[in-house]
């Protein structure tokens, strides 16, 4: 984007007319530097005087100079790396590569068995541990009701979830999401519906964490672990795309669509 490095004074000091000319050179500096100014002229409708004083405000000795300014501009603009698109494109990439890591990792029978307990009749209870996970336990909780899976049970409080799981004497769903898959409340948890023998399912990170190993049902996302300055940043994305493909087979099992 066109840049003529101008202060505040100096726009402070320019005309209406000038500022529209200025607007215009801004928008247009591709086809301004193959101009006359009789063609300027004749495109901002002021005459070549008043772009000659504009010129000269802005510290130009006059037309010529401006396009000279324009030009250079944009070919010193041509050999900066566009450093937002650079950007884009690494996370781009990294997203693709989360989410097709993710997919490598989903054993399909499995996850045919824990769809099937999700259209089960049993109480399905969720651990939101806290953080930004808990929105994503929020995230899955909302699509489970909006579906019309009844008995959702969220529960953001450890304490209370292992009273719940260790008072429940009948067969229970638990769904556990880490990002470290070594959170000690989640682990006491798992452990609790371990002992309980309920139908544990964990979503974790990739590597053999303690809490998949607890869990007869997991189901591993790829993506690389991150911490700014101790804080967890870990992307989510690749745990909102196995949530969004339980969420669409359950929707397809429901339906009595054959998986």
């Amino acid at each position: 984007m066109l840049n003529l490095h101008l202060n505040n004074t100096i726009i402070q000091n320019l005309s209406e007319n000038e500022l529209t000319i200025l607007k215009f050179v801004y928008a247009h500096s591709d086809d301004v530097i193959h101009m006359s100014i009789q063609e300027l002229s004749k495109s901002v409708s002021f005459s070549s005087a008043t772009i000659l004083r504009f010129c000269k405000k802005i510290g130009l000795s006059g037309f010529s100079e401006l396009k000279y300014i324009i030009r250079k501009d944009m070919e010193n603009e041509s050999q900066v790396p566009d450093l937002a698109k650079i950007s884009n494109q690494m996370i781009k990439n990294s997203i693709i590569t989360d989410i097709e890591g993710t997919s490598n990792l989903i054993k399909n029978d499995q996850f045919i068995e824990i769809v099937s307990l999700i259209n089960s009749d049993l109480p399905l209870f969720l651990w939101a541990p806290g953080g930004i996970t808990s929105v994503v336990v929020d995230y899955f909780e909302k699509l489970l009701f909006v579906c019309g899976r009844q008995n959702v049970y969220k529960y953001e409080s450890a304490r209370m979830c292992e009273h719940v799981v260790r008072s429940l004497k009948k067969k229970a769903i638990i769904f556990i999401i880490s990002t470290s898959g070594t959170y000690e409340p989640s682990l006491r948890i798992a452990r609790l519906a371990h002992i309980k023998s309920m139908y544990l399912i964990s979503i974790t990170p990739f590597n053999n964490n303690t809490i998949s190993q607890l869990t007869p049902y997991h189901l591993h996302f790829f993506t690389d672990q991150r911490e700014n300055e101790g804080a967890d940043i870990t992307s989510r994305i690749p745990i909102f795309y196995i949530l969004s493909m339980l969420i669409g087979y359950y929707v397809k099992m429901k339906e009595g669509i054959d998986l």
